[in-house]
């Protein structure tokens, strides 16, 4: 998937959005994409939100409210989607998880607007959570 289907799927969220200073449609779109494993659309639908629909104003704000948003939706979104433990079990893994890796969020939203970067934060995170579920079976 590309920079423009990220671009037309925002730009269709956009204009389902009331006009205003609204950032649920990037943050909806990023939870789908969260959803699918399109993790660098995240970060995509993020770049191309602030500097298309964000005025110069406000730009420095509303990256902060994107990226403080971001853990948020790879916890929530992304890592139960991703099937790695059943339902019943993932969040007691989570929290075992997240004792055990306390930077990760910060390690997300450091990497939130560099495509490539977030990709390799997730996947580490994945298989951290993953091994770790893992480790406790055995």
């Amino acid at each position: 998937m590309t920079s423009d289907y990220v671009k037309h799927r925002l730009k269709e969220k956009a204009s389902l959005a009331p006009r205003g200073d609204s950032n649920w449609p990037v943050l909806d779109l990023c939870r789908e994409f969260a959803q699918e494993a399109f993790v660098a659309g995240i970060s995509m639908a993020f770049q191309d939100w602030v500097n298309n629909y964000v005025s110069p104003a406000q730009r420095s704000a509303v990256r902060r409210y994107l990226v403080g948003r971001l853990p948020g939706i790879i916890l929530d979104q992304y890592l139960p989607a991703q099937n790695i433990l059943k339902p019943a079990d993932l969040a007691d893994e989570l929290a075992r998880w997240t004792a055990q890796y306390p930077t990760w969020s910060t390690e997300v939203e450091e990497a939130a607007f560099d495509s490539l970067q977030l990709c390799q934060v997730v996947n580490h995170l994945y298989y951290s959570l993953l091994d770790s579920a893992r480790s406790k079976r055995k």
